[in-house]
């Protein structure tokens, strides 16, 4: 899994909620921030992150992306200006997610981000739902340079997913044997 397109040190943050159900999958939030290399007009540089399985941080629970269908259930991506004394520079932010075997993907639409920060919704919508099934726990994070003349200087991006995961939470203590009544 090593190899290239991986952004060093861009490494998903993983909470999960706690579970409402034992046994049913739990709602995980993904927080993935990442600053983009400088890149040239027009180029769009792509840096990949995977949330098919790990350790939920702070809990060190494992956790797996859900199999079951509508795992992957919305969530953020946008980005913070990235600025020169000449100017702003316009970057447009997409992410699409991939199955394991690479086969189905769903793509965003462009988050733009000029000289304020932007934050754009990862949604369903009727003219671009996000499939059901399969699961799609493979992320690439995509930034366009879209100036002009001058090339971007490298922007921070932040990837909020929100998706199902089977977490492996504790097994809750037995309940103590209610007293016999007198």
């Amino acid at each position: 899994r090593g190899g290239g397109g991986f952004a060093r040190g861009c490494r998903p943050t993983v909470t999960c909620d706690e579970a409402s159900s034992v046994g049913g999958p739990s709602v995980c939030h993904a927080t993935w921030v990442c600053t983009f290399q400088p890149t040239v007009p027009g180029a769009s540089t792509p840096l990949k992150f995977y949330i098919d399985s790990g350790v939920v941080d702070r809990t060190g629970l494992l956790f797996n992306f859900s199999r079951a269908p509508g795992s992957l259930i919305g969530g953020t991506y946008g980005g913070t200006p990235s600025c020169t004394p000449a100017g702003c520079d316009t970057n447009d932010v997409s992410l699409t997610f991939q199955s394991e075997d690479l086969q189905a993907s769903y793509t965003t639409g462009e988050c733009e981000v000029g000289d304020t920060p932007a934050k754009c919704n990862i949604e369903s919508t009727r003219k671009n739902p996000i499939p059901s099934s399969p699961p799609l726990p493979f992320v690439t994070a995509r930034v366009r340079c879209a100036n002009q003349v001058l090339p971007c200087i490298g922007m921070k991006t932040t990837v909020v997913v929100d998706f199902n995961a089977d977490v492996a939470w504790p097994e809750p203590p037995p309940s103590p044997p209610s007293p016999p009544p007198p």
